[in-house]
């Protein structure tokens, strides 16, 4: 995880903020954090900076300000900015934190937040919407953090929504323009992040050869059935109900822990139409199913689906993306006659095979520890057939 952060800069600096932001050395920061701001700018400038902000934001990047600390209205720059998560600040007592700019998109402890000085010295207690940047950029942090360890892609769409999505409304701050959507919850973000949040899935194999432990297995040169069922569940999680608009669905089916994710052979990526709107409570699921035909080229062994959701809310422009890689949506190639997985066809194969030829009880999940291979509920002939022709596979 890697965080950038800037605080402070004299008035001539802003130059210097908008020509770094648009070049990063290796590896690329998560997330900027900008504890600092000015009420305006002049042009080309301001048209300057917000550029830079939408490129960065487009390059991955989260973004994060504080709206500063004149009790005005308005937030400062870089915080006015689009592509800018907005942070006020609250006190103690929930209250607004009396020198909090409006234009929060949320807000965050900003009144006697414990810190440390330059010297190391961490009893300190600090006013100001600079902490309240800094905890919410701790929180995406975190976030990140738990979406990278479950198998999940997150663009900064994503986390702008989902930060908001998941605060707490602050009722002894009657004004939206200075809370904005609330106080922000890191354990909340978690959950909704572990919810799915916001467009469940559901991923259900048909017609696959044999269940290799928690896997279902296909043999190569045959069909992989996929069926998918996408619920939007913002009607149950979150504090706003949504509908969903302009979803598009991408389904790729790459080899598993290769370097880069390489795609199978064949058609291996689907997208679907996309899907105009999907609604909450009632009606909230569309069903999508696919077939991929294993190409006779695929390298056997684990093969993983990815899936991959972009859509925005009503309303809203803001485009939102998301990719599920997990355990779930895992699948094997197998070879025809492979008994053992050991990726080949050999000796040991045909040494399974005897043992259960002729069985005539072969049934799910491993058809006679899969050497009735044509899943016929017999061991025979055909199956032999299928040995033979795959004999020495490898």
């Amino acid at each position: 995880m890697a965080i950038g952060t800037t605080k402070y800069f004299q008035a001539d600096d802003w130059n210097k903020l908008i020509s770094v932001s648009y070049y990063f050395a290796p590896p690329k920061p998560d997330i900027i954090n900008m504890s600092l701001g000015v009420s305006s700018l002049g042009e080309p400038m301001g048209t300057n900076l917000r550029n830079a902000c939408n490129a960065v934001y487009q390059a991955g990047i989260i973004l994060v300000a504080s709206t500063g600390n004149d009790a005005i209205v308005d937030p400062v720059y870089p915080a006015r900015c689009e592509n800018v998560i907005a942070v006020g600040g609250h006190a103690e007592d929930q209250t607004l934190y009396e020198y909090s700019n409006g234009g929060a998109d949320l807000i965050a402890p900003g009144r006697r937040v414990p810190s440390m000085d330059m010297t190391g010295d961490a009893s300190w207690l600090y006013n100001g919407t600079s902490n309240s940047s800094a905890h919410v950029t701790g929180l995406a942090a975190l976030v990140l953090q738990y979406a990278r360890e479950n198998n999940l892609e997150l663009d900064p769409g994503y986390m702008f929504e989902l930060i908001k999505h998941a605060a707490l409304d602050m009722p002894l701050i009657p004004d939206p323009v200075f809370k904005g959507k609330g106080k922000a919850r890191t354990l909340e973000s978690i959950d909704l992040v572990a919810s799915n949040w916001p467009i469940d899935y559901e991923i259900e194999f048909s017609d696959y050869a044999f269940a290799d432990g928690n896997y279902p297995a296909f043999h190569i040169d045959s069909d992989v059935n996929q069926t998918f069922t996408l619920t939007n569940i913002t009607d149950i999680l979150g504090n706003t109900v949504e509908t969903i608009e302009n979803l598009t669905v991408i389904v790729k089916q790459v080899y598993f822990n290769e370097p880069n994710d390489p795609n199978l052979p064949g058609d291996s990526n689907e997208v679907f139409p996309a899907i105009s709107q999907v609604y909450p409570a009632d009606g909230n699921s569309v069903t999508l199913s696919l077939s991929y035909t294993v190409p006779p080229d695929t390298i056997p062994g684990l093969v993983q689906t990815r899936l991959a959701l972009e859509f925005s809310f009503v309303g809203n422009s803001r485009v939102i993306r998301v990719c599920h890689h997990q355990p779930n949506l895992l699948w094997y190639a197998a070879i025809p006659g492979d008994l053992n997985l050991n990726n080949s066809v050999d000796m040991t194969d045909l040494s399974i095979f005897a043992q259960r030829w002729r069985n005539n009880s072969c049934a799910a999940p491993d058809y006679c520890q899969r050497a009735d291979i044509n899943r016929s509920g017999y061991v025979d002939w055909n199956d032999v057939s299928v040995l033979a022709d795959n004999w020495l596979e490898n």
